[in-house]
């Protein structure tokens, strides 16, 4: 972790590593989720893709995609979902969802995958189940998700399948644009990070470093 004063040359010392980590064979994968732009010279020089998330972007991200072959989420992809979910729908003024509640979100999301078999389910699958509930509270929920799925400003970046690959091996995903919408860039950071770790376990002969600028976000959610 790096921690310093605007100014005080932390993009400037990380450049620095990424450039004599970027020298190595066999060449490594750099991912950086930036904050500002800081990355944005550097890359484009050394031949990367700098990717420019905000809410009127064209990419996708999917909460519910699992890697090849799997047919069920593993227990780290399960609390993964309900991490997202939490950051949706929990009030300002809590920590998190009442445990009961967190529960029977746990629940639906498996029923997601045991009705969905011919594509990844999505957040509008999910929504399906939660305004066809039995309790009111998951209900609720379902009315909250509709601001999320679809073809809203969230649902256009959330819901539905993924387009988002990591072809070069230098990749800046900068999520600035989304300042002003707090709980989508936290949505986002959660999602990316697990989307890149999962792209990195695919092969582990290959180097693989992820930057993420203003990671305290992360350290908000249990």
């Amino acid at each position: 972790m790096v921690f310093g004063a605007t100014g005080s040359g932390k993009s400037m010392s990380l450049l620095q590593l990424i450039l004599m980590f970027y020298g190595q064979k066999p060449r490594p994968k750099v991912v950086w989720i930036d904050n500002g732009a800081s990355s944005q010279r550097a890359i484009e020089i050394l031949g990367g893709e700098f990717i420019d998330l905000n809410i009127q972007s064209k990419m996708r991200l999917n909460a519910f995609d699992l890697g090849p072959g799997e047919k069920k989420p593993t227990p780290s992809k399960v609390k993964l979902i309900l991490a997202v979910l939490e950051t949706i729908l929990k009030d300002d003024n809590l920590v998190g969802l009442p445990k009961r509640e967190k529960a029977l979100l746990e629940e639906a999301i498996f029923q997601c995958y045991e009705r969905i078999r011919d594509r990844m389910p999505t957040l509008s699958d999910l929504r399906a189940i939660l305004m066809a509930h039995a309790v009111p509270s998951m209900k609720a929920y379902g009315e909250i998700l509709f601001s999320w799925t679809g073809d809203t400003a969230y649902g256009r970046l959330l819901d539905g399948q993924s387009n988002i690959t990591l072809s070069k091996n230098l990749t800046t995903i900068e999520i600035k644009g989304l300042e002003s919408f707090p709980e989508l860039q936290n949505v986002f950071l959660l999602l990316f990070t697990a989307f890149i770790q999962e792209q990195a376990s695919k092969d582990i002969s290959q180097p693989f470093v992820l930057i993420i600028d203003e990671a305290w976000r992360l350290f908000q959610t249990p």
